[in-house]
C-alpha cells in the first residue's frame, strides 16, 4: 500500500514539471495525471495560461470523439516536435471517403483565443477536424492528414498564417477559414474530399484531385497541379 501510494505521488509530481528551458512538456504520460497546472486528469490535455508547451511524444486516441488538446488562453505556441497527435480514422480513393467522424479534434483553440501558434508535427486521423484555431494565429511545418472533417479551420475573426503545409485526404477542406482570412504560403494541398484551400488567400500552393477547385483570393495567388510552376 505504502509502495503504491508512493508511485502515485511520483506521478502527480512528475506530471507538473517542465523543461529547464521552462517550456512546459506534453506526452501520453502527464496526461493520465494531468501535465499542469489547469489541466485535469486524461484528454484533452487544457492549456489554460499563457506560455510555450512541447510534446516530447505522441499523443493517440481510438476514440473519433476525443479532443487530444484544447486552448483556452492567448498567446500560446506548441512544439510539435516532430511527433504526432492521431486517432482512429483513415481515408483513401478518389474520390476521398474516410472510415469515420466524430466530434474530436487535434488542437482545438477556436476563438476567442489570439495569438496561437503550433509548429514542427503531424496531426492524423482525429475524427473532426485537424487543427482549429481563433485570431491572429499561426501554423507552420504541420501535415494535417486523414482527419473526418476539415484539415485546418480559422474559426473567428482577424487574420492568420499557415506556412509549409501539407494538407492530405482530410473529409472536407484541407483548409478552411470561418469569418476571417487565412493566407496559405507555400503548401500542399491535396486529395480532400471538397477545396484545398476555401476562402482564403494564398501563395506558392500546390493543388491536385480535391473534390473542387481550390479557391484563393487576395495578394497574389499562384495555384498550380504541378510544384514546378509554382516557383
Amino acid at each position: 500500500m505504502r509502495t503504491t501510494l508512493f508511485v502515485l505521488i511520483l506521478g502527480l509530481v512528475a506530471s507538473t514539471v517542465y523543461a529547464s528551458d521552462g517550456v512546459f512538456e506534453i506526452n501520453a504520460d502527464c496526461a493520465v495525471f494531468g501535465c499542469f497546472d489547469g489541466d485535469s486528469s486524461g484528454y484533452p490535455v487544457t492549456i489554460t495560461n499563457p506560455g510555450s508547451y512541447r510534446l516530447t511524444g505522441n499523443l493517440t486516441t481510438s476514440n473519433v470523439d476525443t479532443t487530444l488538446i484544447s486552448v483556452s488562453a492567448d498567446s500560446v505556441t506548441i512544439d510539435l516536435n516532430g511527433f504526432a497527435l492521431i486517432g482512429p480514422v483513415t481515408c483513401s480513393g478518389n474520390p476521398n471517403v474516410c472510415s469515420g467522424s466524430g466530434t474530436g479534434n487535434g488542437i482545438f483553440a477556436n476563438d476567442p483565443v489570439k495569438a496561437f501558434k503550433v509548429f514542427n508535427g503531424t496531426v492524423r486521423g482525429l475524427g473532426n477536424d485537424g487543427i482549429v484555431i481563433g485570431t491572429s494565429s499561426s501554423i507552420e511545418n504541420v501535415r494535417v492528414i486523414e482527419n473526418g472533417n476539415e484539415g485546418i479551420l480559422q474559426d473567428g475573426f482577424g487574420t492568420s498564417m499557415a506556412i509549409n503545409i501539407v494538407a492530405y485526404r482530410n473529409g472536407a477542406n484541407g483548409v478552411r477559414t470561418v469569418g476571417g482570412r487565412i493566407f496559405v504560403i507555400d503548401s500542399s494541398l491535396n486529395f480532400n474530399t471538397e477545396q484545398g484551400q476555401s476562402f482564403g488567400s494564398c501563395s506558392n500552393i500546390y493543388s491536385i484531385n480535391n473534390g473542387e477547385n481550390t479557391f484563393c483570393i487576395g495578394i497574389a495567388p499562384n495555384v498550380c497541379e504541378d510544384p514546378a510552376g509554382c516557383d
